[in-house]
């Protein structure tokens, strides 16, 4: 087996630990899409911020 395999095959073990757990799945948070679209700006701009920092500490 190969890497694309593990990737495109979950295994048969992982697949059914999710399913056994549903109150993992409902802790997770959830974001209406207007935060959404706006949390991924927020990150976007820190993300831009920090390769900028990075290109200017290595001149």
């Amino acid at each position: 087996m190969n890497l694309s395999d593990k990737t495109t095959k979950p295994s048969g073990n992982n697949f059914a630990s999710q399913r056994d757990l549903p109150e993992e799945i409902d802790s997770r948070m959830r974001v209406e899409p207007c935060e959404f679209e706006s949390l991924l700006q927020r990150a976007v701009e820190i993300l831009s911020a920090r390769a900028q920092s990075a290109t200017t500490s290595s001149s």
